[in-house]
């Protein structure tokens, strides 16, 4: 690495340090699960960025980042702090656990982006890739794009198929979008611990169930039920009423 990408990679880190402060406990993790409910809510608003239902309905386990940054100074950086949420063997949310998601993209690039993003976990190796604690994405699990609701007719075979899919919704910036392959998430057992006050695994969280699900919560869940239900059909237009055949007049 040169010096002056050195230089560039530091000043994006440093950057993006100043993002978001760690959680000090309880209401700095019910503002994350605000955000993350407000960005499931908005994503699911449009058919250009919504997640289509059926994805949602038969998913492991979701993973929001809500507001995460794309910083370019020479070396792009991301980073990103959010929360995953996994299904129990009846298919019912459960409580969260918190996580960060951070990369460097290397090529020149000037710029800054803002952007919520979605990680559809499908199945259960991509679910155990988060319990591990820290892995790279596309690395320990495959990542596909996830086609949003209006292009689900587009969507591979491989990507069906992927451990994970990835959707952004864009907020604002100059960057055209954001790939999350290459990333690196890593569990948070602090802020974790700083919200449930006492120490807990990934696993103990997202599958043991050792916690409740929060209050804080709740508005996260009833989000993700909602978005995993088939979007309300339209009201059939009505048959205009047939025109009663006038009398015929006798004549006298």
């Amino acid at each position: 690495m040169t010096r002056r990408m050195g230089v560039c990679v530091v000043v994006a880190l440093l950057c993006l340090a100043t993002v978001r402060p760690a959680l000090a406990g309880r209401s700095e993790g019910a503002e994350r699960l605000a955000d993350a409910a407000k960005a499931i809510d908005i994503m699911q608003e449009s058919d250009e960025t919504a997640i289509p239902d059926d994805i949602l309905a038969k998913c492991r386990a979701v993973a929001i980042f809500p507001d995460m940054k794309k910083i370019g100074w020479g070396i792009g950086a991301v980073q990103g702090y959010g929360v995953v949420v996994a299904k129990d063997a009846e298919g019912k949310w459960g409580a969260p656990a918190f996580f960060r998601i951070r990369a460097l993209n290397t090529g020149f690039q000037i710029g800054f982006q803002s952007m919520d993003t979605v990680i559809v976990i499908m199945d259960e190796k991509g679910l155990k890739s988060f319990m591990s604690g820290d892995f790279g994405v596309g690395v320990d699990a495959s990542v596909a794009a996830g086609q949003s609701r209006k292009r689900r007719e587009a969507a591979t075979t491989a990507d069906l198929e992927a451990n994970l899919l990835s959707y952004t919704r864009v907020k604002k910036g100059l960057y055209a979008g954001v790939a999350v392959e290459g990333s690196k998430i890593a569990y948070l057992a602090e802020e974790t611990e700083s919200f449930y006050g006492q120490k807990l695994k990934a696993s103990e969280v997202l599958v043991d169930k050792k916690v409740p699900v929060p209050d804080s919560a709740k508005a996260l869940i009833e989000a993700l039920v909602k978005a995993g239900k088939p979007p309300a059909a339209a009201p059939a237009a009505s048959a205009p009423a047939a025109e009663k055949p006038a009398d015929k007049k006798e004549g006298k």
